[in-house]
């Protein structure tokens, strides 16, 4: 027990220690830890150092505990609150009240940036009370409980946070540092002589590697003179590895055809080649190669992987960008027109500012436009989304083009290369007042006007669904961590500082053109420093471009690395041949079609594959070809171009149809919905730059080849083509073989192809002919067939009922306009029921079979939308309108080329509205057969043949579909706007949801029944069959 007089003593000098701490900056206080009038002891000492204003240091002094078991000692709160301001309360105050109570600003005349101000208080007084902390104006600011609720301008704290806070304060709201010097007045990294003399930042190094006599005497003998195969064989004879020898011609011809082309070369291109004897016969054939206009369509796509390209903007709306596919025709029409590739970069950042005449230079602009962006942004994040607009900008450009992760410098100074945060944000400030919008412009002289998506100033920029920003700011902050809420200093546009020689700016790039816009010409400038390669970043772009194209043409880069050529990158293996390149590309007027061809033409890149397991350092010194598969484009392109529905039309609008016959570069890249096949095969992922496609092997890609219907499509349209040739069979498969894998079968393999069609041939001609009917009779409420609707004259007539089949009630047309019974009004001169033009509707009278409620039901029809009709065509459904914004019902409804399957249930405005709109387009004057069904409140599409789903939704509550209204064919409620005007040939309702199986069955039933007959002959099904046995091989998929 310590004596009173010891006890009066620890609280003089307590009061003495607080009383020099309120003279200092982040100190604690630590009376209100004392009671008044409680009994002291001396304990285990607590070491609490402070330092005051005048320098004295306190220490040793020895607080007692109080005996009440389960409180906190005054040292255990003290560390306490330092733990919380360090670990918590740091982040609430700069994330939720620095913005408006800095040392600048003072809102309130309250500067939270220190303790000092903290202890201040604002024009109303102290916000801090010591002896009441929850009775303090800070604290009830920010629980709500008085006026003006805090944050201000923001949600309401967390209740979390508001604890945390309660809790510093009653420890004495400790400070360790001032909160301004929180990222901005940290002292910037020094860029130093080092640092430039990175290997992917320093000049080009122009040396021919040392050769031991043994590799002159090889290159001398077998290998080509190219500098290319000097730097490969340097490292190889290094290792004591031997170069694989020249592959075939064959093999090569399907090699180069695939990397240039992406297409597979036709049994036409494998006798040339063959009949080719000559020197220069195969730089002839690369030529031809790089002629075809399909080389621009396969090194298009590998530059839209790497620029993030899509047609959609991402996050929870996905909104479609219908106007972006003209940047992936201007990559096109580029790479096939041969547009060196320094001006192809200079274009797609400036090109309206360079070019504003020249159609292609504006739609190059598409390449700012194309990244995410959210259309729906809170209040509060409405300066924070534009800065996340411009980060998608420069991350992008830094990536693909400079092959820097320069959005790491966006919070801090990049933890590895030399690029500092007043680097990044005066990058970012170069493009301060571009705008992503859209305009109108002739893109071939004599065209009409299209729309096209852009990136400039002065544009209107694109809508946003809630709280739309201004189209820029006029100014750009450097951002702490990033928050545009903690803006630090503004900063004028710049480039990275290790990329410049010293004396070097921007404005030494200046040049503005005579009677130019009110542009500021800021990326003109920065377009013209990337492409410089005497003072600018030429070098390093021309390092990363043709990296990219070893990459691609060898499944490996020099730089693995293609996007990070910083100290966290990959070095190059060869950076001698690196850049041996890099000078190539520059010399040659930065011509990429040029160092195709010196790359095709070098004994490195015609070596076969090994003949052995391939090691990593195999892959390192290019040892022999490596064995890729292909990606997931050109494995579907492969099986279109050998089938008789290929469409070789190139560039428009594209679609998210699995079926469409043009090459797979011309689906539209809608964000949130990846074609499903392209997905099992590794399509990138279009939120962010892809470098270098992921290849996996795994289970559902073999399933995909063996059980989807779009692979089934083409194994038969081959079978199609086969069948036109009139050969006999061993020729015919023969011609298969040569075609999909660009060989001939050896006598084995032609054996066993004769013996697996013949065999299968067999099995198809002692099926059973004939259309069989619909599965699931049992469930069927409505069955109207038009076979059984008509008189036997065979003439055209007036239909007023249709009666339904089996035990189902029929429909009866209105009074007035009545639909026509045609005879042949399908592909097989089938019967079907036309309606339109005038509005031509027919009724069910009985209710109580199509009162589905909220359970499981399914509608299949089959259907021809007229050539002349409207957008809108109601093809069936049992809806109502009654006003007042209410609907119940479902329905079918073609428009604008996609087909509609909806439920809804809208009372006044609210309740549950599920549209389900169809992935493919469904083209007016052609038979279409679909069904739609609700399995547990989950909405499924299915079209064509029905083997795969076109689309799904789940409903967003549950929808009771039912009303008092009539069942309608031709129209879906009471208004006879948007009446059918087409065909109908069947319909069928169940009342339950059919099985993927039973839907496929009941397609199969309506198409043999009115379009294909059974008419195809066993051998074709035997054929399709043996095709898409060829399209499951390896060597089909995988390139030697």
């Amino acid at each position: 027990m310590c004596c009173q007089s010891d006890a009066i003593a620890v609280g003089h000098s307590l009061a003495f220690c607080n009383t020099m701490m309120g003279m200092s900056q982040g100190m604690i206080s630590l009376s209100p830890l004392v009671r008044r009038g409680a009994p002291l002891r001396w304990s285990r000492p607590l070491l609490v150092t402070a330092v005051v204003g005048c320098g004295m240091l306190w220490r040793g002094i020895g607080f007692a505990e109080e005996p009440t078991v389960g409180r906190s000692t005054p040292a255990q709160v003290v560390e306490s609150g330092s733990k919380l301001f360090h670990s918590k309360v740091r982040y609430v105050l700069i994330h939720h009240c620095l913005h408006c109570h800095n040392t600048e600003s003072r809102e309130g005349g309250l500067d939270l940036s220190t303790r000092e101000g903290l202890m201040e208080g604002g024009e109303s007084g102290a916000v801090v009370d010591m002896r009441d902390v929850k009775g303090s104006r800070f604290y009830r600011l920010i629980a709500h409980q008085a006026q003006p609720y805090m944050p201000q301008d923001g949600p309401r704290l967390d209740p979390a946070d508001i604890q945390v806070l309660a809790r510093w304060l009653e420890a004495g709201f400790p400070y360790h540092e001032p909160l301004t010097a929180e990222g901005g007045t940290q002292r910037p990294r020094e860029i130093t002589e080092q640092d430039r003399q990175f290997w992917s930042f320093r000049p080009l190094v122009l040396k021919l590697p040392e050769m031991p006599v043994q590799g002159i005497t090889l290159l001398r003998r077998s290998w080509s003179q190219q500098p290319i195969d000097r730097y490969i064989l340097a490292r190889l004879q290094q290792a004591d590895l031997p170069p694989a020898p020249r592959a075939g011609r064959l093999q090569l011809l399907r090699r180069g055809m695939l990397d240039l082309v992406g297409l597979p070369p036709s049994v036409l291109d494998q006798e040339r080649e063959s009949g080719r004897n000559t020197p220069d016969s195969w730089s002839r054939v690369v030529d031809q190669m790089l002629a075809s206009p399909h080389y621009g369509e396969r090194w298009g796509r590998h530059w839209l992987d790497v620029v993030r390209f899509a047609e959609s903007y991402g996050f929870e709306h996905d909104l479609d960008n219908p106007n972006a596919f003209h940047f992936r025709d201007f990559v096109v029409r580029s790479l096939n027109q041969g547009l060196p590739f320094d001006q192809f970069v200079r274009w797609q950042i400036a090109g309206d500012e360079l070019a504003p005449d020249e159609p292609l230079a504006r739609m190059a602009t598409g390449f700012l436009a194309a990244g995410v962006r959210n259309a729906d942004i809170a209040k509060v994040r409405v300066e924070q989304e534009r800065y996340d607009e411009l980060d998608d900008m420069t991350s992008t450009i830094g990536n693909a083009m400079l092959g820097l992760s320069l959005g790491c410098a966006r919070c801090h100074d990049h933890k590895f290369d030399p690029l500092r945060q007043e680097d990044y944000y005066r990058f970012v400030a170069t493009f301060e007042r571009t705008v992503r919008g859209e305009t109108e412009m002739s893109i071939w002289p004599g065209e009409p006007p299209v729309t096209v998506l852009v990136a400039g100033e002065g544009l209107k920029p694109l809508a946003r669904i809630y709280n739309p920003p201004p189209a820029f700011y006029e100014q750009t902050w450097f951002l702490r961590r990033g928050d545009a809420r903690l803006k630090d200093h503004l900063v004028l546009p710049a480039v990275p500082e290790v990329l410049t020689q010293p004396g070097i700016s921007l404005k030494d790039w200046a040049r503005r053109p005579a009677g130019s816009s009110s542009s500021t010409f800021r990326r003109a400038r920065l377009a013209r420093w990337m492409t410089d390669v005497p003072q600018g970043a030429g070098i390093l772009l021309a390092r990363v471009m043709v990296n990219r194209l070893w990459q691609y043409h060898f499944g490996r880069g020099v730089v693995a690395t293609p996007n990070d050529f910083g100290k966290r990158g990959a070095p190059p293996t060869h950076p001698y041949l690196l850049d041996q390149l890099a000078r190539e590309l520059i010399l040659g007027d930065w011509d990429l079609k040029r160092l195709h061809r010196q790359i095709l033409c070098s004994a490195t890149w015609q070596q076969d594959v090994l003949h052995r397991p391939r090691t990593a350092r195999d892959d390192q010194l290019f040892c022999g070809h490596k064995v890729r598969r292909l990606e997931a484009e050109i494995v579907r392109d492969q099986m279109l171009a050998v089938s008789d529905a290929f469409d070789r039309r190139m560039f428009g609008e594209g679609t998210l149809d699995e079926q469409q016959p043009r090459r797979s570069i011309y689906f539209r890249a809608k964000r949130s919905r990846q074609i499903p096949f392209l997905g099992v095969f590794d399509a990138p992922d279009t939120l962010q730059s892809t470098p270098v496609r992921v290849a996996t092997t795994v289970a559902p890609q073999a399933l995909a080849m063996m059980n989807s219907r779009t692979v089934r499509r083409l194994a038969e349209s081959f079978a199609r083509r086969l069948m036109r040739r009139g050969q006999e069979l061993p020729e015919v498969l023969a011609f298969a073989y040569a075609e999909t894998l660009s060989r001939m079968p050896t006598d084995a393999e032609l054996l066993d192809a004769t013996g697996f069609v013949t065999s299968q041939q067999v099995e198809y001609s002692e099926a059973k002919p004939g259309v069989r009917g619909p599965p699931a009779q049992d469930a069927v409420v409505l069955w109207l067939d038009a076979t059984r609707a008509g008189e036997a004259t065979g003439k055209a007539i007036p239909l007023s009922r249709w009666a339904g089949r089996a035990t189902t009630s029929g429909v009866r047309a209105n009074e007035g306009h009545v639909p026509r019974w045609e005879p042949a009004a399908t592909t097989l001169k089938r019967p079907a029921v036309r309606f339109g033009p005038m509005p031509t509707v027919m009724r069910m009278a009985s209710q109580e079979a199509l009162q589905f409620g909220t359970e499981d039901f399914t509608v299949s029809v089959l259907f021809r939308i007229d050539p002349a009709a409207g957008d809108d065509n109601q093809i069936l459904g049992k809806d109502s309108f009654s006003g007042g914004g209410s609907y119940t019902g479902f329905f079918f409804q073609h428009r604008n080329e996609q087909l509609r399957f909806s439920t809804r249930d809208l009372k006044a405005g609210k309740g549950p509205v599920n549209y389900l709109d169809s992935m493919s387009r469904l083209h007016k004057g052609i038979w279409h057969c679909a069904t739609g069904l609700r399995r547990a409140g989950v909405l499924s599409l299915f079209l064509g043949d029905g083997g795969d789903v076109d689309t799904t939704l789940r409903e967003t509550a549950e929808t009771n579909v039912n009303n008092p209204r009539d069942f309608k064919i031709g129209d879906m409620d009471e208004t006879i706007s948007g009446a059918l005007n087409g065909e109908i040939a069947e319909v069928l309702v169940f009342d339950r949801a059919l099985s993927p199986a039973e839907v496929y069955q009941t397609h199969r039933y309506l198409q043999q029944k009115y379009l294909l007959g059974d008419d195809v002959v066993p051998l074709e099904k035997a054929l399709a069959d043996f095709c898409q046995a060829l399209f499951c091989l390896n060597e089909f998929i995988y390139v030697e």
